[in-house]
């Protein structure tokens, strides 16, 4: 059957730097972490690439190119034929919040054709944009690491230096007694609060769990003698610097 003009077409924005997208995309020993065990690309013009799917289907091509911030490879599903049956090109630009991955599946055969593709790549645009960021996870233990420290710093020199580490300088905190909007008032915010409570610890009571640039971690506040004061998760963003953006927290009412 001869190839349509349909096309799949997206546009996802990842919470990374181009060169760690480019090098999840594009390297062989990177490329099964998101398109799945199995698969295998030769990063070279006309190197192979093999996609075998759980349903048992395997996808076949072969790379048409490989340069700064562009992949492009041909796509099938019979190994035996040197025509391809489309093309799948991906290219990454600077955005506001990262890298922007645009992704163009062309020269499929009908529209229920280009439907099937367009939820398969969503899912796999999905996978790329989280491995990219699961191999910040140090980073983001930093950051949250930062953020507790901070509300437990009474001299005010480190307490701004480890704002600045962890938090925008836009960020907003968001709990039922705070509306904080950028990082000088979080600073203050957490002068005043150690001048009310000055024998008060924060700290972090689990580990922090991520889906894409979202985190939630559970937070505890003690007073002097150790009696929690509050508990609850605290929800936070995380912005393509690495820094906390937005961060709501919830306290247990009991």
């Amino acid at each position: 059957m001869k190839p349509s003009n349909a096309e799949v077409e997206l546009s996802v924005e990842i919470r990374a730097d181009r060169e760690s997208v480019f090098r999840i995309m594009s390297d062989p020993d990177a490329f099964p972490r998101w398109m799945g065990p199995g698969s295998t690309l030769e990063p070279w013009e006309g190197g192979v690439v093999i996609v075998p799917f759980d349903n048992g289907i395997v996808a076949y091509g072969r790379v048409l190119e490989i340069a700064e911030y562009r992949l492009a490879f041909s796509w099938g599903y019979d190994p035996e034929s040197d025509v391809p049956a489309s093309v799948v090109r991906l290219t990454l630009h600077e955005g506001d919040e990262g890298t922007v991955l645009i992704l163009r599946h062309g020269g499929l055969e009908s529209e229920d054709e280009r439907t099937g593709h367009m939820a398969g790549w969503r899912h796999y645009t999905a996978v790329l944009a989280d491995v990219c960021l699961g191999d910040q996870a140090s980073r983001i233990d930093e950051a949250v690491a930062a953020w507790i420290d901070s509300w437990n710093a009474d001299d005010p020199r480190d307490r701004a230096k480890l704002l600045q580490s962890c938090y925008a300088e836009d960020g907003q905190f968001r709990d039922q007694g705070a509306l904080i909007e950028d990082r000088a008032d979080m600073d203050a915010y957490i002068e005043g609060a150690r001048r009310f409570l000055p024998d008060a610890e924060t700290r972090l009571d689990g580990g922090v769990d991520r889906c894409h640039e979202y985190l939630r971690f559970p937070v505890t506040i003690s007073d002097g003698s150790g009696e929690p004061l509050r508990r609850g998760w605290q929800f936070a963003e995380l912005g393509a610097e690495g820094r906390l953006r937005r961060i709501v927290a919830y306290w247990d009412q009991s």
